[in-house]
């Protein structure tokens, strides 16, 4: 069994190595995997220990995740995102790391034996020794990076900061962590950058070292991939009340509209409806308050077959 290497271009530049194993590793890997996550949802882990973690695990994504910041701070006029992230995280779990988790692990009367999780440990690390490192490749590193990240990262962040932080919102997807603090009371982004900076230092593993960023909702927050914090805005909303105005009161007359022909080219009237239909679409979900005066602006022949 053994793994082979290559590398993929990472968006922020530079190249992520990944170790791929072969069929045999990699079947073997599977069913560790099957055993593990029979055993987290036995004894209820993702409710009362992952309720932080938004990766890898059934019902939640990155996209739940960004959800779930916007749910927080809907009744929230400003507030910062504070975005950190564990630098070279699978690369970085040693061990000792994986062993301490499967302490904590047991201790919630998991039921795998310890002989087994020495087995998933050689199956997942990529050190000769065995003492560092996971693959990235490897369908069991998601699940050990979970627990570990858990142990390591979200248990004491709960137990020795956000106790102290009610108001924060908390999560993390792999190596990334999110708090969002809402700008009330006695809130001070510098005070609150030192405290979370000093904790990180003090009360985390040596193993692991951060980064992060903090930026208000005023500013562009992109949390993996997707953009939170800031309304989307019709740009060209004066143009698109002009095209409804138009479809309804000339009809079939605006194909020869300069901005028409040029936008979509020459075409027969029910495909500009269906054109019209689509702005219509698009206006409404990004800006709600379009709706009334669309309904309002219908084309005629719309109007006339409902009646």
């Amino acid at each position: 069994m053994q793994y082979r290497k290559y590398f993929i271009r990472k968006p922020s530049g530079g190249f992520r190595e990944i170790n791929a194993p072969d069929e045999e590793l990699k079947a073997l890997s599977n069913a560790y995997l099957d055993l593990i996550n029979k055993e987290l949802d036995h004894i209820n882990w993702w409710l009362v220990a992952g309720s932080s973690i938004y990766s890898y695990r059934p019902g939640r994504s990155c996209k739940t995740l960004v959800d779930d910041i916007c749910l927080f701070t809907q009744h929230v006029l400003l507030y910062d995102l504070f975005s950190l992230d564990i630098k070279d995280y699978f690369g970085s779990i040693t061990k000792e790391m994986f062993d301490k988790a499967i302490d904590s692990l047991d201790r919630m009367r998991c039921r795998i034996y310890r002989s087994v999780w020495d087995s998933i440990w050689k199956c997942v690390c990529i050190d000769p020794l065995m003492q560092k490192g996971i693959a990235q490749g490897n369908p069991l590193s998601p699940v050990i990076s979970n627990i570990v990240g858990w142990h390591f990262v979200d248990a004491p962040l709960k137990q020795r900061f956000l106790n102290f932080h009610p108001e924060l919102f908390y999560a993390r997807y792999s190596d990334n962590l999110f708090l969002v603090a809402p700008k009330q009371g006695n809130y001070n982004r510098y005070d609150l950058s030192n405290e979370l900076g000093t904790f990180l230092s003090g009360s985390i593993t040596d193993s692991l070292s951060f980064k992060f960023d903090v930026r208000s909702n005023r500013q562009e927050n992109i949390v993996l991939g997707i953009r939170v914090g800031v309304k989307p805005q019709l740009k060209n909303k004066k143009w698109l009340r002009s095209v409804f105005y138009r479809v309804h009161t000339r009809g079939p007359a605006m194909l020869k509209d300069k901005d028409i022909l040029q936008d979509f080219g020459r075409m027969s009237y029910p495909k500009l409806l269906e054109v019209v239909q689509g702005l219509a679409a698009f206006a409404v979900s990004i800006d709600s308050k379009m709706k009334d005066y669309i309904d309002r602006n219908k084309p005629m022949e719309i109007i006339n077959a409902k009646n």
